[in-house]
């Protein structure tokens, strides 16, 4: 089922069916009483159902490190596992944990092409590895006199005496 036809089985984003969907009423009808069957008195998902997406998102999160497709492989909306992360603090641990184990696949990848090559690859890896050395750093130190420390009140006077002596000539030339 591609994507376009699933998200309105699941009435997209914001819970509407688009005008002129393509899907039979029959099955539109099936989806929102899925939908609804899952949903508490209050419109929250029931825990038997979370029960259920929980699980699959996880592992969806842990091979994509993407809530979007984690969440179309669990057949929910981001909506509601951000509301689900927000509110377990178990859910959101193994959350960030499932993130971590994908960013560690991404990283074994690529080193695997560094090894293989990867110039690209390679620049990346050494500047996370190795910051001190590789990483790109732009320093802009601005100094007083002979490097000394910037004289603050020293500027200050001197941009006070300009000014009086632009006032004066604008005076002069005006006539005010």
């Amino acid at each position: 089922m591609n994507r376009r036809i699933r998200n309105r089985t699941y009435g997209g984003v914001g819970g509407r069916e688009p005008r002129g969907s393509l899907l039979p009423d029959m099955l539109k009808t099936q989806s929102k009483t899925l939908i609804k069957s899952s949903l508490g008195s209050k419109g929250t998902l029931n825990k038997k159902r979370a029960d259920i997406w929980k699980p699959k998102f996880l592992v969806a999160l842990r091979d994509s490190a993407c809530v979007r497709d984690a969440c179309e492989v669990a057949g929910i909306d981001r909506r509601s596992a951000y509301k689900a992360r927000d509110k377990d603090e178990s859910f959101a641990a193994d959350w960030a944990d499932a993130l971590e184990d994908a960013c560690d696949t991404l990283e074994l990848a690529l080193r695997k092409r560094a090894i293989n090559r990867d110039t690209l690859a390679s620049i990346f890896l050494l500047k996370a590895h190795r910051p001190d050395k590789f990483r790109e750093t732009t320093r802009t130190e601005i100094t007083g006199a002979q490097g000394g420390p910037i004289e603050i009140q020293r500027a200050s006077d001197e941009f006070d005496s300009r000014l009086s002596a632009l006032m004066v000539r604008v005076t002069k030339t005006t006539g005010n």
